[in-house]
């Protein structure tokens, strides 16, 4: 038992079978229980810098020509010389040559992990095995469209605080730096006795002017301290909590992580994928050690031979209500439906949360701002209108 989290792992017990639903929805078949328990996708070298939209252009292009019968190989070749990007470029001409040395495709895709995701390369080796290429390439392509508009959402809903914060630092800082030396040398010249919040601005911004590099020194050490801190095992549990319980962020947070798992999931159930391989990738693309933690209780009971929602029931981070419904699809042989309908059950509660948090966090950050520089301003301008011979030199 994790104590910071709560949630039991046991032990794997393996099995050869588990409950799985083939992609027509008939009866639960048996799956392969020697699927790889670690990620699903091989760790190898591979080009960085590639955006995600330029691989969504890339599936949408071989979905086309596939669909209007041109070969792999040819496609291949025709959309990496065509591409803008060189290290796009590069990319595609390496899995073209893969490819056209004897490869399959999705071979050649995973020796790219850090550019193709784990689910791209899953569904393109089922549909190798199906034969229909071009269909998949197109439910890829809307999949990771959906996905990166996502994650779109997500730094937008953050980027609007972030800059509001970047703001208001700047200009008390400006405030502090350049404003207030000229307003002390102009108090300091009529020995004036200065109210409280005064002396304590002048005292702050004489702490900045003389010791700025410590402060950036500690600044930067404190970034560095906290993104190092993160990493560890201990950070990322602390970290990931505060991401399920704090105000505002926490539904945002918990409809994403819902959204995703199920409809990764849902996705690669419904065209066929193996469950195990289906439950390690939804594992990966969570980024939470929480529902990293579930998904790992998942593929344990199913190796088990135990129902896949046998660990979503007594789950703290799924619903009860979706835990049923998970419940009722694998027992009629539904659990792909069932997981897309969660899946837009819950993108559509994150498009409302979304919103709902930029309404909320738009007033609080306009108060807070103004309250720091309104206080800045009114200490600047305090012994002016508390005492007019200061100037006046009385």
């Amino acid at each position: 038992m994790n104590t910071a989290t709560g949630i039991t792992v046991p032990g794997a017990e393996v099995t050869p079978f588990a409950r799985h639903e083939t992609p027509g929805g008939a009866m639960p078949a048996p799956v392969d229980a020697s699927v790889p328990r670690a990620d699903a996708t091989p760790r190898k070298g591979g080009v960085r810098g590639v955006k995600r939209s330029q691989i969504i252009l890339f599936v949408s292009q071989m979905a086309v020509m596939l669909d209007t019968g041109v070969p792999l190989a040819v496609a291949l070749r025709s959309v990496a010389e065509r591409a803008a990007d060189p290290k796009l470029a590069a990319l595609l001409q390496d899995v073209s040559a893969r490819v056209e040395g004897g490869q399959p495709f999705s071979q050649a895709l995973a020796a790219h992990p850090k550019a193709f995701p784990g689910i791209m390369i899953a569904l393109v080796r089922a549909s190798e095995a199906s034969g229909m290429m071009s269909e998949m390439l197109n439910r890829i392509a809307a999949y990771l469209q959906k996905d990166h508009q996502t994650i779109r959402q997500v730094n937008g809903a953050l980027m609007y605080p972030m800059f509001m914060i970047t703001l208001c630092i700047g200009i008390t800082a400006f405030l502090l730096t350049f404003i207030m030396p000229r307003f002390a040398e102009i108090y300091e010249g009529r020995h004036a006795v200065l109210p409280t919040p005064t002396r304590f601005l002048i005292a702050l911004s004489d702490g900045i002017i003389d010791y700025w590099y410590v402060i950036l020194f500690a600044l930067l050490a404190a970034i560095t301290g906290s993104v190092l801190w993160a990493r560890t095992a201990v950070g990322r549990h602390q970290m990931d909590w505060l991401k399920l319980n704090l105000p505002i962020i926490a539904r945002l947070a918990r409809e994403f992580y819902l959204g995703r798992s199920f409809r990764t999931l849902g996705t690669m159930i419904e065209t066929g994928v193996a469950i195990l391989e289906g439950v390690a990738i939804t594992r990966e693309v969570t980024k939470n050690v929480y529902y990293e933690q579930l998904w790992e209780r998942v593929d344990d009971n199913l190796r088990r031979g135990l129902p896949l929602s046998h660990a979503l029931l007594d789950s703290p981070v799924i619903p009860g209500d979706i835990a049923q419904m998970i419940e009722s699809g694998e027992s009629a042989g539904r659990l792909g439906p069932v997981f897309s309908r969660i899946a837009d059950y819950s993108e559509i509660n994150f498009d409302r949360a979304v919103k709902a948090a930029t309404q909320f966090i738009e007033p609080i950050m306009i108060v807070v701002m103004g309250g720091i520089i309104g206080f800045v301003a009114l200490s600047l301008l305090l012994p002016i209108f508390g005492a007019g011979d200061v100037v006046a030199g009385g």
